[in-house]
């Protein structure tokens, strides 16, 4: 929690990765396994996130995969303000996310009052 700069690839993170699966024909679907069911599952946190089961928690973005767009300094939505990625061009969009199965943000009004939940753990 005290991390300086936080996660500083997290909202970043889907758009870079899809870009480079799709230059090696990877599909979404691959991706999408990458990022929510392993992850959940390599977390302990599989069925509750990383699936689309009655009783899981609904996390999902509303994505472009199309979209090619150059990230800029703007597009930066983490405490600290540095990237290497600032000025890549990249592939994929995030257009709005849901957390619970509530909106927390979009492209136009950006974020809503945060909701998320701390998962920490002990003993691991």
């Amino acid at each position: 929690m005290s991390a300086w700069g936080g996660v500083s690839a997290l909202g970043l993170g889907l758009q870079i990765l899809w870009t480079g699966a799709s230059e090696r024909n990877f599909s979404i679907k691959d991706v999408s396994r990458w990022t929510s069911r392993n992850t959940a599952i390599q977390t302990r946190l599989f069925p509750k996130k990383g699936s689309l089961t009655v009783g899981a928690d609904a996390d999902l973005v509303i994505w472009d995969p199309e979209a090619k767009w150059t990230i800029e300094l703007d597009d930066l939505h983490f405490k600290n303000k540095v990237s290497p990625y600032i000025g890549k061009k990249v592939k994929g969009r995030v257009m709005e996310t849901w957390l619970r199965g509530e909106k927390v943000w979009d492209q136009k009004s950006k974020w809503t009052q945060p909701r998320g939940q701390a998962i920490l753990t002990s003993g691991r």
